[in-house]
C-alpha cells in the first residue's frame, strides 16, 4: 500500500495549529462564551458489564445550574449493552 504525501500514516503532517496552542492564543470550545449556552456531561457507570435497573435523577435535578437531567429511556434508546454505540440523527 502507498502513502500519499500528507496522510496521517507514514508521512509528516504539518500542523499549522501548534503555534497557536503553545503560546495560549487558541480557542477552545470551552472558551466561548455564549449567552444561552449550555454544558452537557454524561454518566457512566464505575462497573464494567454491570446491569443497571434503575437510575433515581431526583437529586441531579435539584442541583443549581441543571436544566435537564435524561436517561436512555428518556431518549427511547435500547435497553442493551450497544446503548453506548448509539448515534442520534
Amino acid at each position: 500500500m502507498t502513502f500519499v504525501a500528507g496522510s496521517l500514516a507514514g508521512s509528516p503532517v504539518r500542523r499549522v495549529e501548534d503555534a497557536e496552542l503553545l503560546r495560549g492564543r487558541a480557542t477552545y470550545v470551552d472558551n466561548l462564551k455564549i449567552e444561552g449556552m449550555l454544558a452537557l456531561a454524561f454518566v457512566r457507570s464505575p462497573s464494567a458489564h454491570a446491569e443497571i435497573r434503575s437510575i433515581d435523577v431526583s437529586e441531579a435535578e435539584k442541583m443549581p445550574g441543571v436544566v435537564a437531567v435524561y436517561i436512555a429511556e428518556d431518549l427511547q434508546l435500547p435497553a442493551s449493552p450497544a446503548s453506548s454505540r448509539f448515534t442520534l440523527a
